[in-house]
């Protein structure tokens, strides 16, 4: 049986199965983590609070996945067990490679985070290990698609940056344009090249605003 949507709230195929694949993600890795505690659901939980609370401001999507972030590395005096730095990093990796396409639609990322909570109790009960989703498929990027991408390392030697996009990492040479670049921040970047075997990005290149 897969949990689908209710009267009151509508949810496309797509968000429903980001839903379930989140949920799905985060069980596992709590079973992996401590299988006895539901702290990874307390975390989704105050995070998805967190977005709700500013919901109605510019760029929520943006500063949820900042928020996140500054969990990880400075979240120290808010931490209620010694795996509570594990279910934050694990939260933070799935938003990252699911929501990421959402970042600019902080309401349905919302809609999508409230579910996954729910659906973390039903897959506890179920077997985790069964899939009862299908995921969205990837999409199709072509070469010369201008993209967000987040730059989460500059590295002088070489002038090599690092850009996060869609939820996966490239580390790429920039000697044009490596003073252009902030060391840390949202960016737009090309694609350059394609994975000939799945269509995939292959190299990215920064773009000057």
């Amino acid at each position: 049986m897969m949990i689908t949507e209710t009267n009151t709230e509508v949810m496309t195929d797509e968000e429903w199965a980001i839903a379930h694949a989140i949920a799905h993600t985060l069980t596992k890795d709590q079973i992996r983590i401590e299988s006895t505690s539901d702290g990874i659901l307390t975390e989704l939980k105050t995070s998805t609070s967190y977005l709700q609370s500013i919901i109605n401001q510019d760029n929520a999507g943006d500063r949820f996945f900042t928020y996140l972030k500054t969990l990880l590395t400075k979240g120290e005096k808010f931490i209620h067990s010694e795996q509570t730095p594990h279910y934050r990093h694990s939260i933070e990796k799935a938003c990252r490679k699911y929501l990421q396409e959402y970042q600019v639609d902080a309401q349905t990322m919302l809609k999508i985070l409230g579910w996954a909570s729910r659906l973390i109790r039903y897959y506890k009960v179920e077997s985790v290990a069964e899939v009862l989703f299908t995921l969205p498929k990837k999409r199709h990027f072509q070469i010369g698609d201008i993209l967000e991408a987040e730059v989460t390392k500059k590295n002088n030697k070489g002038s090599k940056v690092t850009y996060q996009v869609k939820g996966e990492s490239y580390n790429e040479k920039e000697p044009k344009n490596f003073d252009l670049i902030p060391e840390q921040g949202m960016v737009k970047v090309q694609v350059v090249s394609l994975n000939p075997d799945d269509g995939s990005i292959n190299h990215v290149k920064f773009v000057k605003q």
